[in-house]
Parts: structure tokens; sequence; C-alpha cells
């Protein structure tokens, strides 16, 4: 029986001391007549609410298809300079005389070039 007193005792202690400690925590100044309605005074402008961004649907182009350019076939360089090829002036023609013949005809000369006046042939 001892038992059983010593356990509803630490209970009821422990139960008053639970209700203290939840009150505790909501302290609180009133200064005013203990009636009326729940809301306190009027401190300020009530809360702006703002209102959500608008959405903006910016519609959307598909992708132009892509282009493809064929290329042609390249010119063909032009063929160097012959080494041997003497430098050509207007009104001029040039004369081997290893191969007595004339240039374009001949593309060297051993001998060494001779400029010819132009004759137009006869």
């Amino acid at each position: 029986m001892s038992k059983l007193k010593i356990v509803l005792g630490v209970a009821a202690i422990a139960a008053v001391t639970a209700t203290s400690a939840a009150h505790a925590a909501r302290v609180g100044v009133f200064i005013g007549p203990g009636w009326g309605p729940g809301w306190g005074p009027y401190w300020g402008p009530p809360p702006i609410y703002y209102a959500p961004p608008p959405l903006v649907a910016v519609p959307v182009e598909p992708a132009p298809p892509p282009e493809y350019v064929e290329q042609g076939q390249p010119e063909p360089a032009p063929p160097p300079p012959d080494a041997g090829a003497p430098p050509l002036q207007p009104g001029y023609w040039y004369y081997c005389n290893a191969s007595r013949r004339y240039y374009p005809y001949v593309k060297t000369c051993s001998s060494g070039w001779r400029e010819v006046p132009a004759r137009p042939p006869q």
C-alpha cells in the first residue's frame, strides 16, 4: 500500500508541475478590461499583399532546317611559269638560235633568247 501511495504522489506532483510548466511559456501582460472582442488595438495599416507576376508565354518558332551547299570542283591552278621561258614584253617575239624556233613553241633555250620585233604573217 505504501508503494501505491508513493506512485500516486509522484504522479500528482508530475501533473501539477507539468501544467505549471505548460503555462510558464504563455506569460503576457494585458492592460485594460478582461472583456471585449478578441483582437488588439489598431497599430498600423493592414499588410499589403502583392499579386504574383504575370506569366508571359513567348511563342517559339522551330529552327529552320539546315542548308547544305555543294561545293563545285575547284578550278585547276595555272601552271607555274617556266624557268627557261623569257620575260614577255608586248611587241616582241622571242627567238631561240639553238633550236631555230620561236617561243612558246620551244619552252627552254640553251643558247638564250633573242628579242625580235613582232611582225604579223604576210
